[in-house]
């Protein structure tokens, strides 16, 4: 089944929704209101099943592996390197260092080089930035931890696929064996952090091996798409029976949840158009994922934290979805355009 025209409306909207639960748990999370942590956990895990499925239909337009990856970093990295950068600057007004100081200072530009190469756990903080009582987290953009893995997922592929062309026949064995390997690393982290406490193997969990089996499913899908969709009533009935069961009557297995999650998304993604009326662009949504989290921490810093939090959760995701619409999502794309206009390529993926 070619999709090379399809354009999944319902991805779009989907990935909004993904994007506000993300938004609201780290408002949760960075103004102490005590909720975090419970969408968290399972929102990452979809985007990445969703970032999998649209891989192959990326892959599918492009004439090489080479024209795939340079089109997946023209995609991803320019209004990365432009938020890190702006944030960077920008941030510098409420640092509690000297202007000089803190441009010349030996912490910014480890944050800038390590944030340049996707390494924001080398160098989370600015320095002086977000350094007052009422922070929960002095951490600029905690969120940019899962571009690193979004790129090691995405490199993975060109090996995947020539596996898959070489042993056409196995594809989908070649595939469930890539996602059984991971789901087995996955669940022996899981237990050593159940055996030993040690919050390490939580942090493994979430590195690309550890994603990688949902990443994988939405390739799984993809490739099978047209038996998918033959039989998608009896997979989502058969979805909602092992979550109803995963929940009430077993012990919660978090594999199996994230599993369900992944092939869930999916399916609410390209089943139906429902979501044909309220796309607007795929930019959007990874726009806020990158602009969110320290927006929301300027907000704890100036003290509106100590109002009513809903409201100012929607105040909050209101300004954002305007700024990246209006300020980031177009300049994004004039650039990509740009850049791809110079190789003669097309910048739809």
């Amino acid at each position: 089944m070619s999709s090379r025209s399809v354009r999944y409306y319902n991805m779009d909207v989907v990935r909004y929704i993904l994007s506000t639960l993300v938004y609201s748990n780290h408002f949760f999370y960075l103004t102490g209101s005590g909720i975090a942590g419970t969408i968290q956990g399972g929102v990452q895990p979809a985007f990445f099943a969703l970032s999998g499925f649209l891989v192959y239909h990326s892959f599918e337009k492009c004439s090489s592996v080479k024209d795939f990856i340079f089109k997946r970093m023209i995609r991803l990295m320019p209004l990365y390197w432009f938020v890190v950068f702006a944030f960077a600057i920008a941030l510098s007004s409420v640092s509690n260092l000297g202007i000089i100081d803190y441009f010349f200072s030996a912490g910014f530009w480890k944050y800038i080089l390590a944030n340049t190469f996707t390494l924001n756990f080398m160098a989370p903080t600015l320095p002086g930035v977000f350094d007052a009582p009422q922070m929960v987290s002095a951490s600029v953009n905690g969120a940019l931890w899962t571009m690193k893995v979004e790129i090691l997922l995405t490199c993975t592929y060109p090996l995947v696929d020539r596996l898959l062309k070489r042993y056409g026949t196995k594809r989908n064995f070649i595939l469930a064996t890539v996602i059984a390997l991971s789901m087995t690393y996955t669940m022996c982290m899981l237990s050593m952090l159940d055996i030993t406490g040690d919050q390490r193997y939580e942090m493994l969990v979430r590195q690309f091996v550890g994603q990688l089996y949902v990443f994988y499913i939405g390739v799984f899908i993809y490739l099978n798409l047209q038996q998918f969709m033959k039989h998608k009533w009896e997979i989502f009935f058969i979805v909602v029976l092992l979550a109803l069961a995963n929940v009430f009557l077993l012990e919660e297995n978090l594999v199996l949840r994230f599993i369900l999650l992944a092939v869930g998304v999916v399916w609410l993604s390209i089943v139906g158009n429902w979501g044909a009326k309220l796309a607007h662009s795929d930019n959007l949504s990874y726009g806020i994922y990158l602009c969110h989290y320290p927006l929301i921490n300027l907000s704890v810093y100036f003290g509106l934290h100590e109002f009513i939090p809903l409201p100012v959760l929607f105040l909050l995701v209101f300004a954002t979805v305007i700024f990246v619409a209006r300020l980031l999502v177009p300049p994004s794309n004039s650039f990509s355009r740009f850049l791809t206009a110079k190789y003669n390529q097309s910048v739809s993926l």
